[in-house]
């Protein structure tokens, strides 16, 4: 290895941030599309609120005393949340198309 060589090493090395997107690190057959790992996420945590509306909507009803009104607003949000989920896989393949192209064959 040169001298020249070394200092080209160096110097591509001092470009890139070890902080850089880690993606383009990774080989392309393991990247996520842009904006896959954003969608997912926010499925996520739509699921989790759905979840955790399912709890408290058990929790309304299971008391000594149930309370129904407070059961119905945690059973209108849990509607919300599926509904918006289906909106976000929705945009999802729509978005990624070309993810479903492995398995149309």
């Amino acid at each position: 290895m040169t001298k020249q060589d070394t200092m080209d090493q160096k110097k591509s090395f001092e470009e890139t941030s070890p902080y850089d997107d880690f993606r383009e690190a990774r080989p392309e057959h393991l990247r996520a599309p842009d904006g896959l790992s954003q969608s997912v996420h926010d499925i996520n945590l739509s699921l989790t609120a759905l979840l955790l509306e399912a709890q408290a909507g058990y929790r309304w009803l299971n008391r000594p005393l149930p309370d129904a009104d407070a059961a119905k607003t945690s059973f209108s949000k849990m509607l919300a949340h599926a509904k918006h989920v289906d909106r976000l896989v929705r945009d999802l393949t729509r978005t990624h198309e070309d993810l479903s192209e492995p398995f149309a064959k």
